[in-house]
């Protein structure tokens, strides 16, 4: 009887662990997508921006 309850108890504990290791897995690949996405997008923007900044200088000096 003891046996099987600790068996049952350990099985939920595996379960429990491998579940939020998969859960802290997903949300760090969640995070390294979405901090990628954001940098590329930043540094588009911040390309965009000294691209247009570059240009008005050009235009004010013309």
């Amino acid at each position: 009887k003891f046996c099987r309850k600790f068996g049952i108890d350990w099985g939920w504990w595996i379960y429990g662990m491998v579940f939020q290791q998969e859960l802290l897995l997903r949300l760090l690949m969640g995070q390294a997508l979405y901090w990628r996405w954001y940098s590329d997008h930043f540094r588009c923007t911040a390309v965009h921006t000294t691209t247009t900044t570059t240009t008005t200088t050009t235009n004010t000096t013309n």
